[in-house]
């Protein structure tokens, strides 16, 4: 999350989501090196001293504060894993959700 944010700090957060999510490792729970990480950073466009300031903000872990929070908000939240849909402060059941069930859901909600 740090390095996607350093990446969003020059406008290329979708280019390094789109690169990061192509080179998900094909075994869960493998995770990510460094090297992986830089690369794409590289494919997202980032390049000379655009690469440099993001390394930069990569190993000072620039965004890890705001990683945490985010982090912690989100388990107090409820929130476990993704997608997850909140309404009114509770999750949505997205098993076999539809256009029809969501609409009644946010109908009941907001009643």
């Amino acid at each position: 999350a740090n390095a996607a944010a350093c990446a969003a700090d020059a406008d290329k957060f979708l280019q390094y989501h789109a690169a990061n999510f192509q080179g998900q490792p094909k075994t869960e729970g493998a995770g990510y090196t460094d090297a992986d990480l830089k690369n794409f950073a590289v494919q997202a466009g980032l390049s000379g001293a655009g690469l440099t300031t993001w390394e930069q903000c990569y190993t000072a872990k620039a965004h890890n504060q705001w990683v945490e929070s985010v982090q912690t908000q989100s388990e107090k939240d409820g929130v476990n894993g993704t997608p997850t849909v909140m309404l009114n402060g509770k999750a949505v059941d997205l098993s076999g959700l539809t256009r029809d069930k969501l609409a009644a859901e946010v109908k009941a909600a907001t009643r």
